[in-house]
């Protein structure tokens, strides 16, 4: 109320010093000019001020009419904010994969489509504040115009009438956003996002230990590597679950890294039938960090715990070959045949950064029992950077989809926001001018 009572003080003293200078028995021209005009400018100022409370309420009873509302439209800009947050991140996670899966000519087709959805972000977050400020100091806008618009001489004229304009066309107009935006807006097309499909395959060793980091090989049915996948210590491995783009059917033949060889395995192949499935390395024993190779040689497993393995040969077939392969850091191992100490000849070799001691065992016969006694330890995994099964379609519907996608959300999310922007600071504009005096009371 304090500031309408000093716009209409400035009103009735512009007023007055119209009438001061009409009557002037001056005959100066430039300066008699300005007594209509103050005085003019004075009965328009007393116009606003007195219908403040109509021009109020009909820019609501507009709103009304027109069917908008700063409630739906705040719900409108929570969903675009929610949509748009879900997708940069999905995009991130996606980022990541790709650089994970060796695909690193596709990271700036991510990331491009990722500065597309930070710039609709930064956008809507302009346009949140702006219609922010607007809906709580309308008020203030228009009453503030008014003491500019009152002051002596119009020197805040035109500051009073944009402030007015702001106040009434720009309240008005802002919450039609959604409209706009939904009547010239395409579909945005959906993101083509790798599959959420998880298969679980465990590997485990010929009396059912689990293989701790076991490596798995998946190849195609070219021959050709389609991925090379480290398991955790409990020898479970993981497909898919949004770290592979995985074909919607696939047969893949498998063989195990582990211990410095490549083991065929039982059985030899998983498809996308194979969820939570096992695969048996049939002709190794392992525990605690030592592993028992047999090639020609069947053995039964008479015990196996922390530091002991027992194994009995059952029959020697041709080309017969055994071998102790170990840790390196594993302690005091010594290897008995039978009743007599074998004298191992240990072989240093290193795989994937794990070093290794192998031992060879000859002489075996049938009925000997293979004895091994150590300080057990625990089975590093190896150093090797996994090789994720990327499928061609998925990369290239991938591709598509973010390309799209990205200029979708420019559009909708930027571009339709923008051009609105620009109509509503037009209109906005253009209601200045008029309140303003561009269109002139009187004469030169």
């Amino acid at each position: 109320m304090e500031l309408l009572t000093l716009a209409v003080a400035l009103a009735s003293l512009t007023y007055a010093l119209g009438a001061l200078i009409l009557g002037l028995p001056i005959p100066y021209r430039p300066l008699k000019r300005w007594g209509p005009r103050l005085m003019a400018d004075a009965v328009a100022t007393m116009i606003i001020v007195s219908s403040l409370g109509i021009l109020l309420w009909l820019s609501d009873k507009v709103m009304e009419i027109i069917g908008v509302t700063w409630g739906n439209f705040y719900d409108w800009m929570t969903v675009r904010f929610t949509v748009l947050l879900a997708v940069y991140g999905v995009l991130q996670y996606v980022s990541t994969l790709l650089h994970s899966s060796g695909l690193d000519v596709l990271i700036p087709i991510v990331s491009g489509t990722v500065s597309a959805v930070s710039a609709a972000l930064t956008g809507l977050r302009l346009i949140f504040f702006v219609a922010l400020a607007l809906q709580r100091l309308r008020y203030y806008f228009v009453v503030l115009g008014s003491v500019f618009y009152s002051i002596p001489f119009r020197i805040g004229k035109s500051v009073g009438a944009t402030m007015i304009s702001i106040g009434l066309v720009a309240y008005i107009a802002m919450p039609a956003l959604p409209l706009f935006v939904e009547a010239f807006s395409p579909d945005v097309p959906g993101l083509s996002m790798p599959s959420n499909q998880t298969f679980v395959v465990n590997v485990k060793d010929s009396v059912g230990t689990p293989v701790p980091y076991p490596l798995l090989e998946l190849r195609s049915s070219r021959g050709e590597v389609e991925g090379m996948i480290v398991g955790d210590m409990y020898g479970r491995v993981i497909l898919g679950g949004g770290k592979d783009m995985l074909p919607p059917t696939f047969n893949y033949s498998v063989r195990v890294g582990f211990l410095g060889y490549y083991f065929d395995t039982v059985p030899s192949f998983i498809t996308e039938l194979s969820n939570d499935s096992t695969i048996v390395i049939p002709n190794l024993v392992y525990y605690a960090g030592v592993g028992v190779l047999t090639r020609g040689v069947m053995m039964d497993v008479v015990r196996d715990e922390p530091g002991k393995i027992r194994l009995r040969v059952v029959a020697v077939l041709t080309s017969p070959e055994v071998l102790v392969t170990k840790v390196a850091y594993i302690r005091d191992a010594s290897v008995r045949v039978g009743n007599g100490t074998y004298e191992c000849q240990w072989i240093r070799s290193y795989w994937l950064d794990i070093p290794l001691d192998t031992c060879q065992i000859t002489g075996l016969e049938k009925g000997n029992m293979l004895s091994i006694d150590y300080l057990p330890g625990p089975y590093p995994g190896p150093n090797i950077r996994e090789k994720r099964i990327v499928y061609g379609d998925s990369v290239e519907e991938m591709v598509e989809s973010l390309t799209t996608y990205a200029a979708a959300v420019l559009y909708r999310e930027l571009v339709l926001p923008a051009m609105y922007m620009g109509v509503v600071a037009s209109l906005t504009a253009a209601a200045a001018r008029v309140l303003g005096g561009s269109m002139r009371l009187l004469p030169r």
